[in-house]
């Protein structure tokens, strides 16, 4: 098996290409459909609380990890800058990583020294798509 090109540019392994590759295309579909209902609540939730729907719409991107198929559409990369997301970085990540990612995530709520410079660098506007692009690059997950 051998991963694509797009997907090696992207931070994407053999071992994340396999793991996510394994699964049917109804468990992966099941998951994507949990993550999009997690962030259409996150976006109703705010707009609940008095902001607009553009302003939801941008918060819940930048302070969520969102996953897309590779190469990404076109469509979609029109919508994020309508959002305002026009850096690559900020772009959903591809799906392989999925779980590369969100182990990453458990793990740093269990450990402070990694925590507290994640929380900095989305305090000075980063998103949490380009702060795990980041991590990925420097190969510390």
């Amino acid at each position: 098996m051998t991963v694509p090109n797009y997907l090696t540019e992207q931070g994407v392994t053999l071992a994340d290409y396999e793991r996510w590759n394994s699964l049917t295309e109804s468990q992966r579909q099941s998951i994507a459909l949990e993550l999009d209902k997690y962030l259409d609540n996150c976006v109703i939730e705010l707009m609940n609380n008095g902001m607009s729907e553009g302003g939801a719409m941008n918060k819940t991107l930048r302070s969520n990890v969102t996953y897309h198929e590779y190469p990404l559409p076109d469509d979609i990369m029109l919508q994020l800058g309508v959002y305002g997301l026009f850096d690559l970085n900020d772009w959903p990540l591809p799906w392989e990583l999925s779980f590369r990612v969100n182990s990453s995530m458990r793990k740093f709520t269990d450990n402070e020294q990694v925590l507290i410079p994640f929380r900095e660098l989305l305090n000075k506007g980063k998103t949490v798509n380009a702060v795990f692009r980041m991590l990925i690059k420097e190969d510390i997950i």
